[in-house]
Parts: structure tokens; C-alpha cells; sequence
């Protein structure tokens, strides 16, 4: 079966990004040692989740190339938190679709878009 093992995310600022993912989305990163780098573990949405420096893997990106939807109860919520930790509100929608979803784009600390979406129970 065919399934994500586990997200790697090389970061520029550690600190700031794992206080960020910690409070809006609950990933309980915590720190390990590996090859002389200290690197984050933890989960998303129950995915394994490891936080490592840009420099243990020699990468130069700045942005990512790749976007997250991250499904959460209260959009409200988690905007505040991530506000409170860094992170920046780029755009959010109001509720849309058949099954009622409120769509919030953010920018985590490193400039990363995540998008959260809020599904409200329309019935």
C-alpha cells in the first residue's frame, strides 16, 4: 500500500517554524541530535513530521515548492495562533463550495503558503 511515511522540511529558521507548527497545528515537534545538526520530530495531521536545517542537507531554497491544505476545526483559531507565532495571513475566502469550506492561506515563518480549511457541517 502506497502511503507518506514521513515529510522532511529543510527550514532556514528552526526555532520560529517549530513554535509556529507546534501551536497552529498541534505537531509536537521535539529536538534530536543527528550528524552534529539538531533537527525536529514530531506529526502532522498523523504523518511523521522531521524539521532539519537548511544546512544539514546543503539546500538554498527559500520557498517552498510544494503547498499543504491542513484540514482544522476553527480557521479563527488557528489564524490567531499563527499570527502569534510568525506566521502571516496572505488571504482567506469566505465559506465556499457545496460542502461549506472556509479557505485561509498563511505563510509560515521560512514564507512556506499553508493553506487551512476550515469544513463547516452545512445540514
Amino acid at each position: 500500500m502506497t502511503h507518506i511515511a514521513r515529510i522532511t522540511i529543510a527550514v532556514d529558521h528552526i526555532e520560529p517554524m517549530v513554535a509556529f507548527y507546534n501551536a497552529v497545528f498541534g505537531c509536537g515537534l521535539e529536538p534530536f541530535e543527528m550528524a552534529g545538526f539538531t533537527l525536529y520530530e514530531g506529526t502532522l495531521a498523523g504523518i511523521p513530521l522531521v524539521f532539519t536545517p537548511n544546512a544539514s542537507l546543503g539546500i538554498e531554497a527559500k520557498q517552498n515548492r510544494q503547498q499543504f491544505d491542513i484540514a482544522v476545526p476553527d480557521a479563527d483559531a488557528a489564524i490567531e495562533a499563527a499570527l502569534a507565532h510568525g506566521g502571516t495571513l496572505l488571504r482567506q475566502s469566505g465559506v465556499i463550495g457545496a460542502g461549506g469550506s472556509r479557505m485561509v492561506s498563511l505563510a509560515d515563518p521560512d514564507g512556506n503558503t499553508v493553506v487551512i480549511v476550515e469544513t463547516y457541517n452545512t445540514q
